[in-house]
């Protein structure tokens, strides 16, 4: 951290709040675990909201 402050002093910098998209994601554990690529089945499945 101490190198990036003195590599960036004074200027605003920002990281992205998602490293992966969502649709690849879910595509991806849709095809090693349930089979599916339906949200709300997946959303049921790991106790999540299904909106």
């Amino acid at each position: 951290m101490l190198k990036m402050f003195e590599y960036y002093r004074g200027a605003q910098v920002t990281f992205p709040v998602h490293l992966y998209q969502r649709t690849l994601v879910s595509q991806s554990i849709a095809k090693r675990e349930v089979m599916t690529s339906d949200y709300q089945t997946l959303a049921r499945y790991y106790g999540y909201s299904e909106r």
